[in-house]
């Protein structure tokens, strides 16, 4: 998996590299993302509860495709850090799970006031699980305390979430 990781990488730069010949009236642009992550868990067995949500992270390469000059398709690809936590009576479980996703989104934006440009932004963002693992914590003497146990079988391998969010652009 690794692997891929990397390959994808090389191939977002050596494509992104005309990037940096964009002039204004260019239609396609690259950028980099790094952004703050909520989640939470819901687990399916019986007596195993979730324990509220958690801060992860989000990284990659993103891309919007302006078919006008409000308008644009933004896609990409991001390598997400989510977390969750969930408890029973004597055991709490803290999950760090690791997704590739793909996020598909329309993107409208306002025209340029001052150096600034809003935008709103909404869509879905598909992923696939490529790591999940737990931390164990236990307060029964039965049952000793476990990190970083693997258990990416027992997860959905596909994930959907929605994207709805805003932000603005600053010209420099």
């Amino acid at each position: 998996m690794k692997k891929v990781l990397i390959a994808s990488v090389v191939a977002a730069f050596v494509i992104s590299s005309s990037a940096f010949g964009q002039t204004q009236n260019s239609n396609l642009h690259f950028g980099l993302k790094l952004s703050p992550t909520i989640s939470w868990t819901k687990s399916d067995i019986e007596g195993l509860e979730d324990d509220g949500s958690a801060i992860g992270f989000t990284y990659g390469l993103m891309m919007d495709f302006d078919f006008t000059s409000n308008y644009a398709i933004s896609t990409g690809v991001e390598l997400s850090h989510r977390k969750g936590k969930t408890k029973n009576d004597s055991l709490s479980f803290k999950y760090n799970l690791q997704y590739i996703d793909l996020p598909v989104a329309l993107k409208l934006r306002t025209n340029e006031i001052g150096y600034i440009t809003y935008y709103g932004k909404f869509g879905f963002i598909p992923g696939i699980n490529v790591k999940a693992t737990y931390d164990l914590e236990s307060s029964s003497d039965l049952v000793e305390d476990d990190e970083d146990v693997k258990f990416s079988s027992d997860i959905n391998a596909f994930n959907l979430g929605l994207i709805v969010g805003g932000g603005i652009h600053y010209g420099l």
